[in-house]
């Protein structure tokens, strides 16, 4: 889906329960996390329902319990996970993450 494509989503309530959000264009990467979380989190909920990892291989239980947890007064929960490399094939761990 293209970024214009998903603000389009994000606007009519379309919203499915995992996004994907990878390129080039830092910006844009960053502008659509924003998107999102303003949408979603308001400053009181923010602390509860926003859950930033720098790396996958921080600790996929602590990741998993994160994806789990139900949105504490709020829509939606929100789940960050920053990794540079994440997808590519060079990843020592490529298969084990991307299931």
């Amino acid at each position: 889906m293209k970024y214009n494509e998903f603000l389009k989503h994000l606007k009519s309530d379309i919203s499915k329960n995992i996004y994907l959000i990878y390129g080039v264009e830092k910006y844009l990467v960053d502008s659509a996390i924003k998107s999102f979380k303003d949408k979603y989190l308001d400053e009181v909920s923010s602390s509860f329902n926003y859950t930033s990892f720098d790396n996958i291989n921080d600790n996929m239980g602590n990741i998993e319990n994160a994806c789990e947890t139900i949105p504490f007064m709020a829509e939606k929960r929100i789940v960050e996970i920053i990794g540079k490399d994440l997808l590519s094939s060079k990843s020592a761990n490529s298969k084990e993450i991307e299931e």
